[in-house]
């Protein structure tokens, strides 16, 4: 049995796994397509994306209810503020220079609400929007990258374009599509299930056009998308 270790940031190296162990872990979303995996074979360790065919990942669906791993984090340590009176002793009132001060802060504190209102309106929803992406890349992004050699590999085999999920090698993928567009191009689209209510339903479409991928269509909003395939761009092979 190959023997498998993966880099976690809070434990180190965790290891040795089989690859149906790195499967379940993948399927949990303790471990993501940039975690660094290695076995005995490779020169370094590598990115889980780059051996997903290694794993068949693609045929494995993300349970996208649970959170991604929470990044390490150590709190820094809090220490004691020694009192500034001894026990016993009552302080005095301060001096009446500082109701000057007082004052001056307490109007930059109502000056400030506005603004840390207006800051709010605006990192709100650019951080939902953040989550949003993540959940899609996961859903797509990584999916695509094991669906594109398949495709290419059945249409070799075939001498057409195949029309299934089952002609690539995907089983139990009722969010995957197969077939090709109008003018014949081989393409496949994945539509979005369970990931936020948004996005939930719209669709990315892959379109093969030579040694290139046009990934542009689909329904899915270009704010959730990734930048390869927002409108003017395509992503290679």
């Amino acid at each position: 049995m190959v023997e498998w270790f993966y880099h976690d940031p809070g434990q180190g190296r965790v290891g040795p796994l089989s690859a149906d162990d790195i499967r379940a872990r993948w399927r949990e979303r303790r471990l993501q397509r940039d975690t660094l995996v290695w076995r005995q074979g490779l020169p370094e360790w590598q990115p889980l994306e780059r051996l997903a065919d290694e794993f068949d990942l693609h045929t494995v669906q993300q349970d996208l209810s649970s959170p991604p791993p929470l990044p390490a984090y150590a709190p820094a340590p809090v220490s004691a503020r020694p009192s500034a009176y001894p026990a016993g002793r009552v302080a005095a009132p301060p001096p009446k220079r500082m109701s000057g001060c007082l004052i001056a802060l307490i109007v930059l504190a109502v000056l400030a609400v506005p603004v840390i209102g207006i800051l709010a309106a605006i990192a709100v929803p650019a951080y939902n929007d953040y989550l949003v992406r993540s959940k899609v890349s996961q859903a797509v992004d990584l999916r695509a990258t094991a669906i594109k050699p398949a495709l290419v590999e059945a249409r070799s085999r075939l001498g057409r374009c195949p029309v299934s999920p089952e002609e690539i090698g995907l089983r139990d993928a009722p969010d995957v599509s197969v077939g090709h567009v109008d003018d014949g191009r081989c393409a496949f689209q994945i539509t979005l299930r369970g990931v936020k209510p948004v996005v939930d339903g719209k669709t990315v479409v892959y379109v093969s056009s030579g040694e290139s991928w046009d990934c542009t269509g689909g329904d899915l909003p270009p704010r959730y998308r990734s930048r390869a395939c927002r409108v003017g761009t395509d992503t290679a092979p």
